[in-house]
């Protein structure tokens, strides 16, 4: 389900001056540019709680899709980085969706997708990030050959080198 255009001219009538040039999908020089982005950002850094929320769930279903795209891809790096847990839980359901096949296809496929697959890595609980990278892990040695996927080949190799730091540090500190 898409957010009506009257939310995004409302958001973007709250939005700070500098956003205000957005109007009809032009920016101030004329170029397209997607609703989705500058509006909705702001309301996400800058909003309410309940604001943050509404826009997270309007735009869940839709974040598989918007993930593929450059602007619309900021969008949902912005949610998962200031959605709260249950937000952050939602959203990560859609991108693992019933089979790894939306997961697998976000992270060797699509440009802008992996960044959001990185983001989601930084900005989930550790249960989640186990869950994610249980399922990253069955395509790592595939991921290599994508020019997207390195990226998060080269992600989850720091995350799992720093789990082991950690894992060593408390055995150390267990012992002493």
């Amino acid at each position: 389900m898409s957010m009506p255009m009257s939310d995004v001219q409302n958001i973007v009538k709250q939005a700070p001056t500098c956003d205000r040039n957005v109007r009809n999908g032009k920016t101030s020089r004329g170029s397209p540019v997607p609703l989705t982005n500058t509006g909705e950002i702001h309301v996400l850094e800058h909003g309410l709680n309940h604001k943050r929320s509404e826009i997270i769930t309007k735009l869940a279903g839709q974040i598989v899709q918007m993930s593929r795209h450059k602007f619309t891809s900021n969008v949902v790096e912005k949610c998962l980085e200031y959605g709260g847990p249950v937000e952050r839980q939602i959203l990560i359901d859609k991108m693992l969706g019933h089979t790894g096949d939306v997961m697998q296809t976000m992270m060797k496929d699509q440009m802008f997708a992996n960044y959001v697959v990185q983001k989601v890595l930084e900005t989930c609980d550790e249960s989640q990030r186990e869950l994610l990278l249980g399922r990253i892990r069955v395509n790592l040695h595939a991921l290599k050959k994508y020019t997207y996927g390195k990226h998060i080949v080269a992600r989850v190799e720091k995350l799992v080198a720093a789990g082991e730091r950690r894992s060593a540090a408390c055995m150390a500190h267990m012992s002493n």
